[in-house]
């Protein structure tokens, strides 16, 4: 197929040398490899990642030195006035030259005043070249070393050379080597633009913007595959992904070559679906298409007791909640790439908590709580708490809290849109000043298995504690043991009749209650 040259190709050098690219090489290889797997590492953001921004300075210098300049002869002294003067500044005027790494001139002048150099070579479709993504090099910091740096021993800088022809008419100069002010605003430059390294078909376009996508799929380079990350990195470096991936494509004597789908930044937000999924419905999730990822995914769910997978392909998945609790779906990809998506499955899972404020009298706060380690009401789908007192609905303090000043036992009923579950608190604020709970019971309500987990790592018992469980139906009788080993436990509820058991934690002579709803 014919391929069109791009137009607005930029300055005669980049045309010479895209011209010899183009026509050399195999016929109707436009100047690309054609016998050969083709492998693209690209040092430049692939997410449209900056520089800075366009006209902005990225280089300040200023050049002081002691001048004095012979005024009089007094009595045979000869006397001067001297000071420190500036001695020049420079600006950026025009195009860059062959020789120039940084777009644009300098001139010299004796007006003084602050030396900058700005960001200026602009291309009307392509945006300001100096600040695309790119590879990056050090050009401002070397321009900044030649201007500063030291002479050669017996040679003269090109600005100390400068100064001496144009002052040496009537200043007297103490010193050798002129006082330099400089401050690198923006340290690095696009060497190779990201657009030139991945060898984008169609580069008339903004050069910032992202190509976190599979341009093998789109059909939108002539590389067969290519790795890239969300950040500009130095012209070319590696790192160890980048060596792995480049490993794997070579193979070794232990290991066939094997092609890698290409690597580069997948959006967060990529793999869509609900965040709350019922255990009565199926629930689905989806990639979207196939060329916004590395290559068809491989699917997995954790636990596999929370979720079922209904059907899969590529890029969709459908599952099916089992039990209360947090959720994990992966799509893992050829490359070894994969995306997360963290989920609630089922009704809430909640604790009761209580605060005092003063002991006489009563003044508490009851609030409602996840009972899962880092995981919220609000990601659990919570949309509202009722606090009851018999059948009397009790007003809300704060989002999941409820204030009394009397002795009172509350009822707490925490919705979402898979059901509710209802804890009942059996007045035991009324007896203690703080909730003194160092474990976290869930899920609850629970059909099966229940999971013990310390509630903050900073709160544990002593290390040499001797801590055990066993949970009791509402009659007092013992329905089991359990095992409690490094402050976590997993135990099964299957077999018990539906209703509220009591869960005791012995840690030594003391002992912490917890309730469980068994469905």
């Amino acid at each position: 197929m014919e391929i069109p040259k791009p137009n607005n190709t930029g300055n005669p050098y980049f045309k010479e040398h895209f011209n010899n690219q183009f026509n050399n090489g195999l016929p109707n290889s436009n100047g690309f490899p054609m016998n050969l797997r083709k492998l693209s590492i690209v040092n430049g953001s692939l997410t449209g990642e900056t520089f800075g921004n366009g006209y902005e300075k990225i280089l300040d210098v200023k050049l002081r030195k002691r001048i004095c300049l012979i005024n009089w002869n007094i009595f045979g002294w000869q006397v001067s006035s001297c000071n420190s003067m500036d001695l020049f500044q420079a600006a950026v005027t025009s195009m860059p030259t062959t020789n120039n790494p940084i777009a644009g001139t300098w001139k010299f002048n004796l007006s003084g005043g602050d030396t900058h150099i700005i960001n200026s070579y602009a291309n009307s479709v392509r945006g300001n070249l100096d600040n695309v993504p790119g590879g990056a090099i050090d050009a401002t910091g070397l321009l900044h070393s030649e201007i500063t740096g030291a002479p050669a021993p017996g040679a003269r800088s090109f600005w100390e050379y400068m100064f001496d022809s144009a002052t040496s008419f009537f200043y007297n100069h103490i010193g050798n080597t002129p006082e330099w002010e400089t401050r690198v605003n923006k340290p690095n430059q696009c060497f190779i633009p990201t657009y030139s390294g991945i060898g984008i078909k169609n580069p008339n376009q903004s050069w910032s913007n992202p190509l976190n996508r599979n341009l093998v799929c789109s059909n939108e380079t002539y590389f067969d595959s290519f790795f890239g990350e969300s950040n500009n990195t130095t012209h070319v470096s590696l790192n160890y992904r980048s060596v792995n991936w480049l490993l794997k494509e070579l193979g070794d004597n232990d290991n066939p070559p094997t092609p890698q789908a290409p690597h580069f930044p997948i959006p967060a937000n990529t793999l869509t679906g609900p965040d709350l999924v019922c255990t009565t419905a199926n629930s689905f999730f989806s990639l979207g298409s196939l060329c916004k990822i590395p290559s068809p995914a491989v699917w997995t769910v954790t636990p596999p007791t929370a979720l079922q997978i209904i059907s899969q392909n590529g890029t969709d998945l459908v599952v099916k909640g089992l039990t209360n609790g947090p959720a994990t779906i992966t799509a893992k990809f050829q490359n070894g790439m994969k995306v997360d998506k963290t989920l609630w499955v089922g009704k809430p899972s909640f604790a009761l908590e209580h605060y005092y404020f003063e002991p006489q009298p009563v003044k508490s706060t009851l609030c409602a709580s996840s009972d899962i380690p880092n995981f919220t009401l609000a990601q659990q789908g919570v949309t509202n708490i009722i606090f009851k007192r018999g059948t009397t609905i009790l007003p809300n303090y704060l989002t999941y809290c409820h204030r009394t000043t009397f002795p009172e036992c509350i009822e707490v009923t925490a919705i979402n849109n898979c059901g509710s579950t209802t804890v009942k608190y059996q007045c035991e604020f009324l007896r203690t000043a703080q909730n003194t709970n160092i474990y976290s019971i869930y899920p609850n309500p629970s059909k099966d298995i229940v999971n013990i987990e310390l509630r903050n790592q900073e709160n544990q018992p002593q290390k040499d504690a001797k801590i055990s469980g066993e949970l009791f139906d509402l009659m007092g009788f013992s329905t089991s043991k359990v095992e409690i080993k490094e402050n976590k436990a997993t135990f099964s509820v299957t077999g018990l009749n539906k209703g509220i058991y009591v869960l005791k934690i012995y840690i030594n002579d003391q002992t912490e209650t917890h309730q469980i709803a068994v469905e």
